[in-house]
């Protein structure tokens, strides 16, 4: 399948020295590159997916950043497409409809060493949430591909990263607001009936996700307080940081998706 990582790189004082990228599949080194000041410098592979899950990592080494100067050079990451599509299945759990979201490169998570001399398991994880990469780091994104078609997707290191419980809420405040929804419903319903807050799905194991199977009709008090607090510690649209999220992106992810 041919996958697209689009950057923006640029060279931030004179140095001789320049960047370069790794390219793994399935652990299995494919490509390595030297990186080029750019606005859209493209590393362009035709990946070999087996059926299954599939690991894409790209390693960068050479960013030259020191402790006095800063930064030599930094990267933003643009896009990835594969086959041309930057839209992608997230599954929620068998016999559920999958999610499709866009790439968002702030849900990106980077794997930065920490350089401990006691250890070297010493590793840290973090989203860009729309900042740029200025250090040796690594990335990836895993698909999975059935019949030739990619049907689940997450960002390798995102069940790592801190994060809130559900939906920048957390778990009992949620549950308590979504129980007040699901009151307008039909007398003797229940709340089983219209979300599930853990299963082995892809969007609740990586992307934090509750699995809602059914929106009730009265979304409003819930809503309402998630978008009175900053979007902060979430695994998804990492973008908001700190800022208030788009009401419609909030309802996407409360609104169970259909065919």
């Amino acid at each position: 399948m041919k996958t697209i990582l689009n950057l923006t790189t640029k060279k931030q004082k004179v140095t001789d020295i320049s960047p370069q990228v790794l390219v793994f599949l399935n652990n299995v080194l494919v490509d390595e590159l030297v990186v080029t000041e750019s606005p859209s410098f493209e590393i362009e592979q035709d990946f070999n997916f087996v059926d299954g899950w599939n690991e894409i990592n790209f390693i960068i080494d050479d960013m030259c950043w020191s402790d006095l100067d800063g930064s030599s050079w930094t990267f933003d990451i643009n896009s990835l497409t594969v086959d041309g599509l930057d839209k992608f299945p997230v599954t929620r759990g068998q016999g559920l409809t999958p999610f499709q979201f866009k790439f968002n490169p702030a849900d990106v998570v980077i794997e930065v060493e920490n350089y401990d001399e006691t250890t070297v398991d010493s590793v840290h994880y973090q989203q860009l949430a729309g900042k740029q990469i200025i250090t040796d780091c690594s990335f990836g994104f895993c698909f999975k591909v059935e019949n030739g078609e990619i049907v689940d997707h997450y960002h390798l290191g995102q069940d790592l990263i801190t994060a809130n419980d559900t939906l920048n809420v957390n778990t009992g405040t949620f549950l308590k607001l979504f129980r007040m929804a699901v009151k307008s419903e039909a007398p003797g319903v229940l709340v089983d009936d219209f979300i599930k807050l853990v299963n082995d799905s892809t969007a609740n194991q990586y992307w934090g996700l509750p699995i809602v199977l059914r929106k009730p009709k009265n979304l409003d008090v819930l809503v309402n307080f998630c978008m009175s607090t900053p979007w902060e510690s979430t695994r998804i649209y990492r973008q908001y940081n700190d800022n208030k999220i788009p009401v419609e992106l909030l309802l996407e992810l409360l609104t169970p998706p259909s065919n």
